[in-house]
């Protein structure tokens, strides 16, 4: 169990994935305790992140408050767990990335994606019987809005007389 966004995000990303792979596919997202549907499954899980990339963008909102648009990035780490087809439903996945109509899915919660690394066979032994397993890492990019309080001083009340006010 890795980090979690936002619910807009993470639909968004399950959205593209629905898009993108055969219905008989079933997507969850790793959590702890959640039964593993039947095979073939995409899970879903965040590895690392988020990562601050730039140095993001200030404007003022209201009085006190100003908003800091971030830029982030985070690694979508992505499992297809099966009996057959296991390298073509990743394979489909991956070429998704690049291709306008599945891609756009991603882009309408505001992700960018920057790249991959994968896919990695992982397929091993569970009591005498192979799980098909493959692996990829997607890294993807998002803005974040932050609203800071600054509480700044708006006016002052003195008691008496001011005498001297050097600058």
């Amino acid at each position: 169990m890795g980090i979690r966004l936002n619910q807009a995000l993470e639909d968004g990303i399950y959205d593209w994935a629905r898009l993108t792979l055969p219905s008989n596919v079933s997507i969850i997202w790793d959590k702890p305790g959640v039964p593993r549907p039947d095979k073939p499954y995409l899970l879903l899980n965040f590895s690392s992140g988020p990562v601050k990339v730039d140095g993001g963008e200030m404007a003022y909102k209201q009085l006190d408050t100003w908003t800091y648009t971030w830029r982030k990035s985070i690694a979508l780490s992505v499992s297809i767990i099966a009996d057959e087809y296991y390298l073509r439903y990743m394979t489909q996945l991956l070429n998704s990335l690049d291709c306008e109509l599945y891609y756009l899915e991603l882009q309408k919660v505001g992700f960018a994606c920057w790249g991959y690394d994968g896919p990695w066979d992982v397929t091993e032994l569970i009591d005498s019987q192979f799980e098909f397993r493959v692996n990829a890492s997607i890294t993807l990019s998002y803005g974040e809005d932050i609203d800071y309080e600054l509480g700044e001083i708006h006016s002052v009340n003195v008691n008496g007389n001011i005498t001297d006010i050097n600058a």
